[in-house]
């Protein structure tokens, strides 16, 4: 099965603020970001 981003996560911006999310703005904080924060791997 072959799953995209438009088709399955709602497009870029939609995917972006689900699994991205910085936590800025009020928003809670993606999980990817989460993960970063917690290895202190961010930005790499």
């Amino acid at each position: 099965m072959l799953f995209t981003v438009a088709d399955d996560f709602g497009g870029w911006p939609a995917a972006a603020e689900k699994f991205f999310a910085d936590g800025e703005d009020g928003e809670p904080l993606g999980p990817v970001a989460e993960v970063q924060q917690e290895t202190g791997k961010l930005g790499e």
